[in-house]
């Protein structure tokens, strides 16, 4: 499976579910608005304490792989990108000078 069609369907079907569980917390704050209420607030209320306190520890390891998974990008980008300049000045298709190293043979 792949290809622009799988990919727009992965995409629509995230976003409904996304647009789902929005929704529904959006519903239950303003049936309860209560000050600094969140999921977990929610789960603890109406499930158990473990579930809330489970959905609150998961709301920030889901920002921490957020936070890694876009410094790791960043860092692929910025290795493959001088990598590509020195491929294309070898080939003639860059610059020149982006072909120049270090005394160590680093480009």
């Amino acid at each position: 499976m792949g290809g622009p069609c799988f990919l727009s369907m992965a995409y629509v079907l995230m976003s409904l579910l996304v647009y789902g569980i929005v929704m529904e917390t959006t519903e239950l704050s303003s049936y309860l608005p209560v000050r600094g209420s969140s999921v977990s607030y929610f789960g603890s209320r109406y499930v158990s304490n473990s579930l809330g306190f489970v959905l609150g520890w998961i709301y920030w390891y889901i920002f921490a792989i957020s936070l890694a998974s876009a410094w790791s990008a960043g860092n692929l980008y910025l290795y493959l990108s001088s990598r590509a300049l020195y491929s294309m000045a070898l080939v003639g298709t860059a610059p020149r000078f982006f072909a120049k190293c270090t005394k160590s043979g680093v480009p």
